[in-house]
């Protein structure tokens, strides 16, 4: 099976429009959508993303166990559509949407500030901009997750590195319900702990998946995965969800959740498996979802509905993330060293 002629492509999907959806609601001025008494909409779509970034990467370690071009890879994927999107944000979206005088709002210092999103430092803000929508102020709330991400591709790789997880993929299994339960107790009992921007009391909740999605990619990939058992999984975990209570329900979701998530994306369904025949467009999806929600929101004003600002917000994400694979990002992942070329050169090197 080819790396594409599988379900992730669609499944990633399915998780961007998770978050777009449930920031709709956020961004309306209403609650999100809560899945039973887990989590939001949005955050079981986190969770996905999250599963499928540990298997996935784990697998293209074990492909290429080279430090050099694991770090040009990621770093690839990542960066060029972030750049664009901020700099769209800070350099187009702003002069046309706040309220100061565009010499002035060039001048703020929040918009120096802004820029260091791209060197993965969250800053929500930029002076003037959506400040009388119903959330107001943020422009891209989307991106506190990637310095995360950033942060599990390179303190989790030096671990699969270690021979005795590669014997025992079972301990990252334990470790990851570990990291769940002090994670969660520690997210409730502590105190924000920002370290460069970011929170770091939410890598104990995004962690687990990551680490979750890791193991079952040493441990066998698709020969471990059952879909069968993830249906049976996932039904029981509907129908008693409502006996679990605090951390039970969030050990058995941590569970959950990454396996049948990684059960469905190693499938190929047809039409499924085509999901991203016209661009993987997941990725721009979630980086521009949240400024065109901001955007329709004030396009359409105060008296729009709900759907109108939503189909809206769909159309104009749409049409950024279609815009963001086929100019900015497949252009930059044509730099990345695939695995025959490196083949080739350890073949064609003198014994």
């Amino acid at each position: 099976m080819s790396s594409r002629d599988n379900n992730f492509d669609f499944l990633r999907l399915v998780g961007a429009v998770l978050v777009l959806v449930s920031h709709q609601f956020a961004l309306h001025g209403d609650p999100e959508p809560v899945v039973g008494r887990l989590t939001t909409l949005g955050g079981l779509g986190v969770a996905m993303f999250f599963s499928m970034s540990g298997y996935l990467i784990t697998l293209s370690w074990q492909r290429d166990p080279h430090w050099g071009r694991f770090a040009l890879r990621r770093c690839l994927r990542i960066l060029p559509g972030l750049v664009v999107v901020v700099a769209l944000c800070v350099l187009v979206l702003g002069p046309m949407v706040t309220s100061l005088a565009v010499e002035e709002y060039l001048r703020a210092p929040e918009v120096r500030a802004y820029w260091r999103n791209i060197v993965l430092y969250p800053v929500y803000a930029l002076p003037g901009v959506f400040t009388s929508n119903p959330y107001p102020h943020a422009v891209n709330g989307s991106l506190w997750t990637l310095p995360f991400e950033f942060l599990l591709y390179f303190a989790i790789v030096p671990v699969l590195c270690l021979k005795t997880i590669r014997l025992y993929p079972w301990l990252l299994l334990v470790a990851a319900l570990g990291l769940t339960a002090v994670g969660r107790w520690f997210f409730s009992a502590a105190p924000p702990v920002v370290v460069y921007g970011s929170d770091l009391r939410y890598l104990g909740i995004l962690a687990p998946y990551f680490l979750m999605g890791s193991a079952w990619a040493l441990w066998g990939g698709s020969t471990r995965l059952s879909l069968p058992v993830a249906v049976a999984a996932v039904g029981g975990l509907v129908v008693f969800h409502g006996v679990l209570e605090g951390m039970a329900l969030q050990l058995v979701a941590a569970i959950v959740i990454p396996y049948a998530t990684l059960s469905v994306g190693v499938r190929s369904w047809p039409g499924v498996r085509r999901a991203a025949r016209w661009g993987d467009i997941s990725y721009g999806m979630y980086i521009y979802a949240f400024p065109m929600q901001q955007t329709s929101i004030w396009l359409l004003g105060e008296g729009a509905t709900f759907g109108s600002r939503l189909l809206l917000a769909s159309g104009l994400t749409l049409g950024c993330a279609l815009f963001s694979w086929h100019w900015v990002e497949r252009p930059f992942l044509a730099f990345k060293p695939s695995v025959s070329a490196v083949r080739r050169q350890v073949l064609d090197a003198p014994s």
